[in-house]
This record gives structure tokens, sequence and C-alpha cells, in this order.
């Protein structure tokens, strides 16, 4: 598989269970910038090398008003538009 266009960067939330694994996998074999956010600096999504970025955020126990605060600056580090994945759709 190729993509035509891979300039827009992805951000796994919560990289549990090896969802965050195959998105890193699978994304960053195409060219994609690849980040991942998990409360759990042991992740293995985190230890992928294609993972660009790493953030720390345990968005389980952090109150909504904070998490969507430090997703906003995530983004402004990355410095651009990118697309996040949940891999839940726990809270």
């Amino acid at each position: 598989m190729t993509l035509h266009d891979n300039s827009t960067p992805a951000v796994a939330l919560v990289c549990h269970h090896h969802v965050g694994l195959g998105i890193m996998r699978s994304l960053g074999s195409l060219g994609v910038e690849t980040y991942g956010v998990e409360g759990d600096s042991f992740s293995p999504a985190l230890a992928s090398r294609y993972c660009r970025g790493k953030f720390l955020l345990d968005i389980h126990s952090t109150p909504t008003d904070q998490s969507l605060q430090h997703l906003l600056q995530i983004g402004e580090r990355i410095g651009r538009r990118a697309l996040l994945i949940p891999t839940s759709d726990g809270r």
C-alpha cells in the first residue's frame, strides 16, 4: 500500500493493548509522522521506532478540561494540524 499524501501527522491517543503499536507501525512504515499520548511511559507503542514523539497524559484520571488543554499543547509542539486517533471509546 502507498499513500499519495503522508504529510499529516497522526497522534495515537491512549496507546494501550498494542492498538497504538499497530497504528505506529502501519502509518509509520508509510512515512507518516506518528506520535503517542499515553499515561504509561512503558507502553509498547511509545517504544516503536516509528514513534516520533511521546507525550505522557493519563486521560482516564485527568479532568477533561486539563486533558483538552494538554492535547492542544501537543498540537502546538507538533507545529501543524494532526489527525488524533483515539484507540478506545472509554474515558
